[in-house]
């Protein structure tokens, strides 16, 4: 008698579990990927360059210590604005959130495979509007 129940309160539960889950996504709450900057995100930014507003929403992206490649050179995030190299980080400063669609946080590995560049560090890849 209690597996009989037990098969036949496992589904219900089970639905109302899938059901809740649903029911949040359909709350508008989204998740925001940790690796990219939206045009929505950057609709709402009140800051002057592109450099304070990663600064203020993904800190992380501009952590100076990096790690040292196979030969001991430190390893340094590069900025590529529409896929082609743009320089360091500093060019950011130079860029204004509004001109901007998307940016893009690459880590090390991910960057030498999509940008093909060997010794490459992180990229933040700028793409505008």
């Amino acid at each position: 008698m209690n597996i009989a129940r037990l098969l036949t309160v496992a589904p219900l539960v089970a639905a109302l579990a899938c059901s809740g889950a649903s029911q949040a996504n359909r709350t508008g709450a989204t998740r925001t990927d940790p690796n990219v900057i939206t045009s929505q995100e950057l609709t709402a930014a009140t800051q002057i360059n592109l450099h304070s507003f990663v600064s203020a929403v993904r800190p992380r992206w501009l952590d100076a210590r990096r790690p040292t490649n196979f030969d001991g050179r430190s390893v340094t995030v590069t900025v590529f604005l529409n896929g082609q190299r743009f320089g360091d980080l500093d060019q950011l400063r130079t860029m204004s959130p509004g001109n901007v669609r998307e940016v893009r946080y690459y880590g090390t590995a991910e960057a030498q495979q999509r940008f093909s560049i060997q010794n490459l560090g992180a990229v933040i890849n700028v793409i505008t509007k």
